[in-house]
C-alpha cells in the first residue's frame, strides 16, 4: 500500500521492522526490497532500501554493491559509489561482482577531476 501511494519512508519502516520480516534478518529483507525496485526500475527507493540494509547490517557486501552500481550507473554521486565500491572489494565474495566493481573503479578515477 505504502509503495503504491509513494510513501516510501513508512513502507521502508514496515519492511525494516524486525517484527514483520519473518525468519529472514532484516538487511537481507531490504535487500530483496531493493533489488525488486531497482529491476523495476525505481531506483530512488531501491537506493533508501539499500542504505538501510548497509545501516541494518554493515557487513552486507551485496547492499554495497547494488547501491554503488546505481549511483554510477546514474552519475548521482561519484565519490559515494566509489566509498561504497571500495568497501565491496573489501568484503564481497562474488568474483563477477568484484571484477566488475575493479572495471566500474577504473571508470570513476579516469571520470572524476
Amino acid at each position: 500500500f505504502y509503495l503504491k501511494e509513494k510513501k516510501y519512508d513508512e513502507a521502508l519502516n514496515i519492511y525494516a521492522d524486525p517484527s514483520s520480516t519473518g525468519n529472514q534478518p532484516v538487511d537481507q529483507v531490504l535487500f530483496n526490497l531493493g533489488q525488486t525496485l531497482n529491476n523495476q526500475g525505481n531506483t530512488e527507493v531501491a537506493q533508501l532500501a539499500f542504505e538501510r540494509a548497509i545501516k541494518a547490517n554493515p557487513d552486507n557486501a551485496e547492499a554495497y554493491y547494488e547501491l554503488g552500481m546505481i549511483l554510477y550507473y546514474g552519475k548521482k554521486d561519484d565519490k559515494r559509489a566509489k566509498e561504497l565500491l571500495t568497501k565491496y572489494l573489501e568484503i564481497g565474495q562474488d568474483k563477477s561482482h568484484k571484477d566488475n566493481t575493479q572495471s566500474v573503479l577504473a571508470v570513476l578515477k579516469k571520470r572524476s577531476p
